[in-house]
């Protein structure tokens, strides 16, 4: 995952192709505004990403690009009007609709829909599935008694052992030792528990 905001740097587009240069497949989702500007961030990331996978790994891996679409967003979501010139680039009208104005709950259905298009299958149902098994992981955890205890007595313990510390008796040593640091000699004063 990678939040950005507006174009991605081309020497972070390289190091995510030095990361990836040995995968055959690598899946890029994106989500952006709804607008001339987004749909070209998009877009050009995808090319990108591309374009630096192919000098590090020499052609041999491929973006699989799939962009995150929202249903009807002009007519669901909060719109704002673009410019003269962000019109003349956008074929869906005078409006468009800024990304973080759209339900979180709509985002992730929306991206999950993504995926499921773009992913293989047995990957996509594997996801599921491990998503799944996480869920109810979750669920068998919080509704157990010995879970409930377990963590109420670990809680107990490092409470229990922070009373210790605290009960120790410190000294400050009076001579000073130098520590190497940032380029510069730190003065440092040595605490040492009784």
């Amino acid at each position: 995952m990678y939040l950005s905001s507006g174009q991605i740097p081309n020497f972070e587009i390289a190091q995510m192709a030095r990361a990836l240069q040995s995968e055959p497949d690598v899946y890029l989702v994106t989500m952006t505004d709804y607008d001339p500007a987004g749909r070209e961030i998009s877009s050009n990331f995808a090319k990108k990403l591309q374009m630096a996978l192919d000098a590090f790994s020499h052609g041999e891996s491929v973006v699989h690009h799939g962009s995150v679409t929202f249903e009807d967003p002009l007519e669901r979501y909060n719109t704002y009007e673009l410019s003269a010139r962000q019109q003349k680039k956008w074929e869906e009208g005078t409006h468009g609709v800024e990304l973080d104005t759209i339900p979180k709950t709509d985002r992730i259905e929306t991206i999950r829909a993504t995926l499921e298009k773009l992913l293989p299958l047995e990957m996509f149902e594997e996801l599921s599935l491990e998503r799944a098994r996480k869920e109810e992981y979750t669920v068998r955890l919080d509704s157990s008694e010995e879970y409930s205890h377990l963590k109420q007595a670990v809680k107990m313990f490092k409470e229990d052992m922070w009373a210790k510390v605290l009960e120790l008796d410190y000294t400050f040593d009076t001579d000073r030792f130098e520590v190497y640091r940032d380029h510069e000699v730190v003065k440092m004063t040595k605490i040492t528990a009784l």
